[in-house]
């Protein structure tokens, strides 16, 4: 359809943003495209945008784009990835992260992956106060109580003191908060 059509016909802005357009669309028109929202396309591929690296991308919604994995971002370490972006993207799951504990995951951007289980948020919690913040506001309190007793590490029960005593969160149940964390002697 977009071949039947002039070049001026079109709202190249409006196109740019459709899910349907294909990279064979976009090289037929390479000229009218709003690169900076081609980069949501579902439809690209790491190969694609090397080829454009040069285009107007917008990095952040490009790495966080369901399109680009793992090995794309790894293989390709010259391109300029936003790591925020990309620990959100739901191609990065637990295993990949804990597999590569090298890399400099964003822990707060991590927090919006769709992935993680508050229990892995816990796990890592030391890596971001800031993220520990986040993900154990996200939880109830009975959850929490739960997390805080399976897992009896000092470092997260103390900061889970530090929060109910801050109160910067506030558990439905924080009388249970309290107990359990008595209860591993702290």
């Amino acid at each position: 359809m977009i071949l039947s059509k002039p070049p001026t016909y079109w709202s190249w802005l409006g196109l740019s943003l459709n899910p349907c357009i294909t990279t064979d669309i976009i090289e037929s028109f390479i000229s009218q495209w709003q690169w900076f929202y081609l980069s949501t396309n579902p439809n690209l591929n790491v190969q694609f945008v090397r080829k454009y690296i040069n285009k107007n991308w917008d990095w952040f919604n490009l790495s966080c784009n369901p399109c680009m994995t793992f090995n794309d971002v790894i293989s390709n370490p010259g391109m300029p990835w936003n790591w925020r972006a990309f620990s959100m993207n739901p191609n990065v799951t637990t295993d990949i992260i804990e597999a590569n504990q090298y890399i400099e995951w964003d822990y707060l951007g991590m927090n919006y992956n769709p992935n993680l289980t508050p229990e892995f948020k816990i796990k890592y919690a030391h890596k971001n106060p800031k993220w520990a913040i986040r993900s154990f506001e996200e939880m109830s309190g009975e959850a929490l109580s739960v997390m805080t007793f399976n897992y009896k590490e000092r470092k997260i029960a103390e900061i889970i003191a530090t929060l109910c005593e801050n109160w910067l969160f506030k558990p439905p149940n924080s009388v249970r908060v309290r107990l359990d964390i008595a209860f591993l002697g702290l």
